[in-house]
């Protein structure tokens, strides 16, 4: 047996992630497109598994825009027949199938086709907001029908309830007066605007229900007039990548904006922020909405990103990332995206597109721009990390199997191969293999069975960013 050496392959990232590269900006965006230029856009929804966009404007206006092709065509005329009222939001189960609410109904396009729901299939109350859900638990209506399936959440002043678009069903819920605050892949809030009066020593405690995945987690907004303020203008809760769906209790943030500005504090210490700790930012800022961007997800947990954003009357501000998990409460730094200006910004969708088949798993998603929907109109903006990824720095990313772990040459027995793994999160992203120094044909998945000696490594590239590591 002859000593032979094999390199092992290195993911180049922030080795001195606690120390820099997580206290200061490290995304930039580009203004990609501007669409509705004038129009004053309200609301702009796009679900992760359908490329169209619905965008609803101040005068009641429905525009559906193809994230792809960036084609726009206007359904406004397809609801002329409802214009006794205004439309108040919007939300698109696909490109054939769109849901509209009004004060008194909701009206569901589909495929030409025009139904509604009104108090005459279940429909109760005064319709405030709604927002697809697709992770919801199985449900049964009353006639122990099944329910599965996309779901619709209907908010009005007595209920939230539930819509099943494949079985065109109702589900009424016992919860009363929640109210749909965030509804997107990866995060589901419904707040209930009574106060939670069982925390006897906390009477401004406020109770929120939030789906992570399969799991339902309840927490609470605390509004207190004088140090929180008394008006709940946007709420929002992320947890780090690999704990949105586990540990979420423990390692969750959440987020809210009052008229005095942003706070934020630990999950499962949301009773009481002011004895467990809470940040404070945008002070006095005129909020609008709350979401967060995720980037370089095919790369190690370590340099994944995940930066807020955040719309006010000022402007679109944006925040560096912080790596989880952790359960001290992180401090964030915001700064203002200059290139929106000051305008009123009403609204933010994250551009979630899904990298292989259905799947619940955030890290199979590309969140490749941001839609932005301003008094003046919509935009799109696209991340940036290159100039804050370093390629020069490695971490150690591969091992052999039957090995330890930190073992980075081995010794090949003739006739017996070896075999590397490497590590990787992301199933989707692009793996390349070489062997001193030139490709390997065919060679692209994440193990790699090595019968003859030399220097392997492999070059990592990620569907989402275009960034490469080697």
């Amino acid at each position: 047996m002859s000593a032979r050496f094999f390199k092992p392959l290195f993911l180049l990232l922030f080795l001195f992630v606690f120390q820099i590269a997580y206290a200061q900006q490290d995304i930039d965006f580009h203004l990609s497109n501007t669409f509705l230029a004038g129009k004053n856009i309200i609301k702009v929804k796009r679900d992760f598994n359908d490329p169209y966009l619905w965008v609803l404007t101040q005068n009641s206006e429905v525009y559906r825009i193809n994230s792809e092709t960036l084609v726009i065509d206007d359904y406004t005329s397809k609801f002329a027949a409802y214009n006794n009222l205004p439309i108040i939001d919007v939300a698109g189960n696909s490109g054939d199938e769109v849901f509209i609410a009004q004060a008194d109904k909701i009206i569901r396009y589909t495929n030409g086709t025009i139904t509604t729901i009104t108090s005459a299939e279940g429909l109760r109350g005064q319709v405030s907001a709604i927002g697809f859900h697709h992770s919801m638990y199985d449900n049964y209506d009353a006639d122990g029908n099944h329910l599965v399936g996309p779901t619709l959440m209907i908010s009005t002043n007595i209920a939230t309830d539930y819509y099943y678009t494949t079985t065109k069903r109702l589900l009424k819920t016992e919860q009363t007066k929640f109210l749909v605050k965030v509804a997107t892949y990866r995060n589901v809030m419904l707040f209930h605007n009574e106060k939670d009066l069982t925390w006897l020593f906390q009477e401004d405690c406020y109770p929120v229900l939030s789906t992570v995945y399969q799991s339902m987690y309840v927490g609470y907004i605390y509004l207190e007039p004088q140090m929180f303020g008394s008006q709940l203008k946007a709420m929002y809760y992320n947890g780090g990548l690999e704990y949105y769906s586990t540990n979420f209790g423990i390692y969750g943030n959440q987020y809210w904006a009052t008229e005095k500005g942003l706070f934020q504090n630990k999950w499962n210490n949301s009773q009481n922020p002011a004895l467990y700790g809470y940040n404070h930012y945008l002070e006095n800022n005129h909020i609008n909405q709350i979401s967060s961007i995720l980037g370089l997800t095919s790369f190690d947990f370590s340099n994944v990103r995940e930066n807020m954003l955040v719309a006010t009357d000022e402007g679109l501000y944006i925040s560096n990332s912080k790596f989880y998990p952790q359960q001290i409460l992180p401090k964030y730094e915001f700064y203002h995206y200059d290139g929106l200006g000051n305008k009123k910004i009403n609204y933010i969708d994250v551009n979630a597109t899904p990298t292989s088949a259905y799947t619940y798993s955030i890290i199979d998603y590309c969140e490749n721009g941001v839609w932005v929907g301003a008094t003046d109109g919509l935009y799109l903006l696209r991340p940036d990390y290159t100039n804050y990824f370093d390629q020069n720095q490695t971490i150690k990313a591969i091992t052999f199997d039957g090995q330890p772990s930190d073992k980075s040459t081995l010794d090949l027995c003739p006739g017996v191969p070896a075999k590397a793994n490497f590590y990787i999160i992301n199933t989707n992203a692009s793996i390349q293999w070489y062997k001193n120094g030139q490709e390997l044909a065919n060679q692209s998945n994440k193990t790699l069975e090595i019968n003859s000696t030399g220097e392997y490594y492999a070059v990592l590239y990620d569907p989402c960013s275009g960034l490469h590591v080697q």
